[in-house]
């Protein structure tokens, strides 16, 4: 598992990074499903809110593809995850491409989060 340029390889250490994130909460009252035509797939869409720790609450989009692996049993194929949070756009369009070795867009994501929850931004 790769988090922030970060590795963590085997049961124990993934575990550990999974419990060291902060806490975050969902709340998804649209969720889609349709089958794939190949018919050992389906295509899911989720729509809702998360929320990090105690700030406000941020819209997503989610569409992700689950394959059969075994029967009753499936693995994610394909994830797209997008945030609706129109003062990230903005920030990250005006701080443009980091060079090599710079913040990464997550990081920089989390700052303008923060800044926007503390601000009361309407998400």
């Amino acid at each position: 598992m790769s988090w922030e340029g970060q590795m963590s390889t085997g049961q124990q250490a993934i575990m550990a990074k999974l419990q060291g994130l902060p806490a975050v909460r969902h709340e998804y009252p649209t969720v889609d499903i349709q089958p794939s035509t190949s018919g050992n797939a389906m295509i899911i869409f989720v729509q809702g809110k998360i929320q990090i720790e105690e700030n406000n609450p941020i819209q997503f989009t989610q569409v992700f593809q689950l394959v059969a692996h075994q029967p009753g049993q499936y693995y994610i194929h394909n994830d797209v995850f997008r945030l609706q949070f129109s003062l990230l756009h903005q920030t990250m369009s005006a701080v443009g491409p980091q060079p090599s070795g710079g913040p990464s867009s997550v990081r920089i994501f989390f700052k303008v989060f923060k800044a926007g929850c503390r601000a009361g931004v309407d998400t």
